[in-house]
């Protein structure tokens, strides 16, 4: 589906993996239990759903051989299970599920479900949107990450389990295989997570600053150093976290920080980093952490003048454990309005827009903001007029339909300054249809309204996060953005194409900052094209504004 974007301005001319857990590693050896290592495939069950194919086989293996799923959904929304019995009982304590994965595959649900002897109560872990591997990886279900899906008991901890099924939902759907080999259960230590830390050493601190005041809570303070420095922090014992959040001083951010991890202060293994991040606030997301020491550090050529943080503060596990539990973390950080009003917890209405009968619809929000497609990113509107920066937040919003019945839907804001009207329609045939967004500002005001109109395209659904059974909700994944002068193509697939020209428009990483960052600083990206490690990139379009009175 192509999107197009039209803006009409009364009075002027201008018209959004899993890591490996590295604690105690010495007892996971020893207690670890070998469940299958796939050298025969006679107990494994194919399950696919009504019009899905599913042929198991053996394959090469880490060692020796593995299970190779390859199913072709044909088209259809279903799903393809692997099963076998596995007489587990009730799972107490805190234990890990692990494997060996790797696959060729379009992006669909990941789900491992233990399923107990009645068959009817199910407890998963899924990964929407899983993009296998090209060569063997180790996944680790960790006992917190397993929900109770669905059953009559209602909830609790896996109960007489008595089998576990590897299943791949329909997401895009299409044709592909996934490969698994070396499926391990493993009792653990009990879970402690992280309560704070304290500085173990640092390097290259500027004469007059110390380390300890990255950690004082002092916003009046901060750590000062020279390229190549690291701060290195103590955890007290192996603790978990989900990542880091860094404040940095004004204009002091580096262009490149490493984060590593260690037990013992001397093997140390990398765990994530920050790539030209945004001034203000960094987030560094780190899946499954754990570890006593976390060391940051900046390379000699990503600051020539020196950097300094403020604060840095670990996050528990929940942080960053998915893409939309990120955005919500970070969401939760800026004041209302910035973010979606769903990004908050709060319950948000909409309605579809598409074409009857058509491939993919868009969606609009009662507060204006436009999904693109299924499970596709958004746009959504701000309005900046002198210092105000206005949002859904800040206006009554007013939802309706074209002459009170037909099913073109437009959201009103009003505010003591101007009106936008935002009008969501779709045009051309069942096989080739455009969503057009129009957006129309009216100066209220008897004065001159001199501002900015801005739509930023953002990782996000208009989809909840909360919405998980067979299309999830929340993040939206955005790997690549470029604008060639014309259009904005979102991940080589889908075209967003301003029929006004913008009067400026920019790209970003999310560590670059996201759209909102650079239009609360009133701002574009100075990049035209950009691919995100993180899949959660964003486009800022600027429209200037001078309305007459009225």
């Amino acid at each position: 589906m192509n999107t197009k974007a039209m803006l009409t301005l009364v009075g002027s001319a201008l018209l959004a993996a899993v890591a490996t857990p590295t604690a105690s590693r010495a007892q996971a050896a020893d207690s670890a239990r070998t469940l299958d290592r796939f050298e025969s495939l006679t107990e494994w069950q194919s399950l696919p759903s009504e019009g899905v194919q599913l042929d198991l086989r053996s394959g090469e293996g880490v060692t020796g051989q593995s299970l190779t799923m390859d199913f072709d959904f044909m088209n259809y929304a279903g799903y393809a299970i692997a099963r076998k019995a596995f007489a587990l009982g009730t799972l107490t304590g805190n234990w890990s599920l692990s494997f060996r994965v790797r696959g060729a595959m379009p992006a669909n649900t990941l789900e491992i479900k233990l399923v107990d002897r009645s068959g009817d109560n199910v407890w998963w872990y899924t990964v929407p949107e899983y993009r296998a591997p090209q060569d063997w990886q180790t996944m680790v279900v960790r006992q917190r990450q397993v929900s109770f899906a669905w059953g009559p008991i209602g909830g609790g901890p896996p109960t007489d389990i008595a089998a576990i099924e590897i299943v791949v939902t329909a997401g895009q759907g299409g044709k592909g295989s996934l490969s698994v080999d070396d499926l391990i259960f493993t009792p653990l230590a009990p879970d402690i997570p992280a309560s704070g830390a304290d500085v173990s050493s640092s390097t290259g601190t500027r004469t007059g600053s110390s380390a300890q005041f990255a950690l004082d809570g002092d916003s009046t303070t901060s750590w000062q150093a020279d390229a190549g420095a690291s701060l290195t922090l103590d955890l007290g014992g192996v603790r978990l976290y989900g990542g880091l959040v860094i404040d940095w001083a004004r204009d002091r951010q580096p262009q490149h920080l490493i984060v590593d991890t260690s037990n013992d202060a001397a093997t140390w293994s990398k765990a994530a980093e920050l790539l030209r991040p945004h001034r203000g606030r960094g987030y560094v997301p780190i899946a499954n952490g754990s570890s006593r020491f976390v060391r940051l550090s900046v390379p000699r050529d990503a600051a020539p003048a020196g950097f300094a943080i403020q604060h840095v503060a670990l996050r528990p596990l929940a942080f960053a454990e998915t893409p939309t539990a990120l955005l919500r973390s970070i969401a939760a950080d800026a004041p209302a309005g910035r973010y979606p009003r769903a990004m908050g917890g709060e319950q948000v209405y909409w309605t579809v827009v598409g074409m009857s009968g058509g491939r993919s619809e868009a969606l609009i929000s009662e507060d204006g903001q436009v999904e693109l497609g299924k499970r596709a990113p958004s746009l959504e509107p701000f309005l900046t007029i002198g210092d105000s920066l206005i949002t859904w937040h800040s206006v009554r919003a007013i939802p309706s339909l074209m002459h009170g019945v037909r099913p073109i839907p437009t959201v009103e804001w009003n505010s003591s300054r101007a009106t936008l009207r935002i009008t969501a329609f779709a045009a051309g045939t069942v096989s080739d249809a455009s969503v057009y967004t129009r957006y129309r500002v009216v100066n209220r005001s008897s004065s001159s309204l001199i501002g900015t109109f801005w739509v930023a395209l953002r990782p996000m659904q208009v989809n909840p996060p909360w919405q998980f059974l067979n299309t999830p909700g929340g993040a939206a994944r955005v790997d690549s953005l470029g604008w060639n002068g014309t259009s904005l193509l979102v991940n080589d697939a889908l075209r967003v194409e301003p029929i006004t020209t913008p009067s400026r428009i920019g790209v970003s990483t999310l560590d670059e900052g996201e759209a909102i960052t650079w239009i609360a600083a009133g701002r574009v990206p100075d990049a035209h094209t950009v691919t995100d490690p993180r899949a959660l990139a964003s486009a800022v379009f600027a429209w200037d504004l001078a309305i007459a009175p009225g």
